[in-house]
């Protein structure tokens, strides 16, 4: 399939987006240059979270992420519901499932300490509101500029997006898109439920990612064993030895990879692999896609 208007195709409204379907997502992977946008996408990720390591611990794990999409959504889109608030969120989490409240509170402690989240006075002082930082809006903004980058591979005029990642206006219709398909009760792990024991694990996921991707890149025929030592990504991951190796583990046990040679170093990477993460990311793209949608409506329109 040819390049197309990917993003422009998209609804554009938060009240009518709904999540990705399994035959939008394997349409995507016939889609010209998807491989190239995968690649793109996994290279950024990879980077992205091996560079910063407190920001790893508090929001790249699926738990943590999810507590970043919801404070997000609650500042941009939550007025009507008393914006973003402690108490606020707890619920939220509690309602999804995300988390506990303690948990909660723990995050939000951390988020403080760290400098990404600060309270803001208000009339009534029971109240004590809360504002993402610029430093919080930031490492959003980074995030989200992979998957543009990669989108605009299938779709140039996803371009566009790159300049406006600090737009407020922006920035809540895309966490409005993507909060809306969490409440519609879309879970990204569902697409690609291969790897939900690696999703549970801190890192797991973005192990697997990384060790598909090596893959990808390496020389030599396809299904030639790839050279990555447990140290080596527990280095780039911030991890243990141990941690590293129970993820494999769980890997080889779900046909994901092979393990050989000396301590295990040689992995080989299987299609069912390669498969999870193309839907996993796949889905990722068309959710981003739809946020742009809604996001880049008022450029159409002015268009």
């Amino acid at each position: 399939m040819s390049k197309i208007d990917l993003v422009g195709r998209r609804p554009a409204g938060v009240g009518s987006v709904r999540p990705p379907t399994i035959a939008e997502i394997e349409a995507l992977r016939h889609v010209a240059g998807f491989a190239e946008a995968c690649s793109r996408l996994m290279a950024g990720l990879t980077a992205h979270y091996g560079g910063n390591r407190i920001l790893n611990r508090i929001l790249n794990d699926r738990g943590r992420a999810l507590i970043g999409l919801l404070i997000l959504d609650l500042h941009h889109n939550g007025a009507d519901t008393g914006g973003l608030t402690a108490t606020r969120l707890k619920q939220v989490c509690v309602e999804t499932g995300v988390c506990s409240p303690g948990r909660v509170t723990a995050m939000l402690g951390a988020l403080r300490l760290f400098g990404f989240l600060s309270v803001v006075p208000g009339r009534d002082r029971r109240v004590r509101r809360l504002v993402p930082t610029k430093k919080l809006l930031a490492t959003h903004a980074d995030r989200w500029r992979h998957f543009i980058e990669a989108i605009a591979l299938l779709d140039p005029s996803a371009r566009r997006a790159l300049d406006r990642l600090a737009d407020p206006a922006f920035v809540a219709a895309q966490v409005g898109v993507m909060a809306s398909m969490y409440w519609q009760g879309m879970r990204m792990i569902d697409y690609a439920p291969e790897l939900r024991a690696a999703a549970a694990r801190d890192a797991g996921l973005i192990i697997l990612i990384s060790v598909a991707a090596e893959a990808q890149t390496a020389a030599g025929p396809c299904g030639a064993p790839i050279r990555l030592t447990i140290s080596e990504l527990a280095r780039r991951f911030h991890v243990s030895r141990g941690h590293v190796l129970s993820v494999l583990r769980d890997a080889e046990r779900e046909g994901l990879i092979r393990r050989g040679g000396p301590r295990g170093a040689a992995i080989v990477v299987m299609p069912a692999l390669h498969d999870a993460v193309e839907r996993f990311l796949g889905a990722g793209l068309l959710v981003h896609m739809a946020g742009l949608s809604v996001g880049l409506a008022s450029d159409r329109a002015a268009g």
